[in-house]
């Protein structure tokens, strides 16, 4: 699978380490180096579990480091080529009053080949 991370509407090009932990195993992690284009191989036994949390920490040199805890369900790594996993912090004024129903401090939207999962935003 070809993972593409994109943050605040810009494609993260940088290498970053990432972990896949398997939320129904808890104790089962596999490490990555996040590299544009580079396919990510988890083998079929680890991805047998139904969620998965996606977890990495990212700085965007200008003003503050983010860590991600993002909740991926099993299905959407399964039988896909690539998944793209659009994150939008709302400390920043821009998406905060676009998607203003979340509490959290960033939303996600999920994409691969067959589902889109889009977040809800304010009128």
């Amino acid at each position: 699978m070809n993972l593409i991370i994109v943050i605040d509407d810009n494609i993260i090009i940088d290498r970053l380490p990432i972990s896949f932990i398997n939320k129904k195993q808890n104790n089962s992690v596999r490490n990555f180096t996040y590299t544009v284009g580079k396919e990510i191989q988890l083998d079929e036994k680890f991805i047998e579990g139904d969620e998965f949390i996606l977890k990495f920490k990212y700085s965007n040199y200008i003003d503050k480091d983010y860590n991600y805890n993002i909740n991926i369900m099993g299905g959407l790594i399964l039988d896909t080529p690539y998944l793209i996993v659009r994150i939008y912090n709302l400390d920043k004024k821009k998406f905060k009053k676009k998607y203003c129903h979340s509490n959290e401090d960033y939303v996600v939207e999920l994409q691969n080949s067959t589902l889109y999962g889009q977040i809800p935003v304010c009128r």
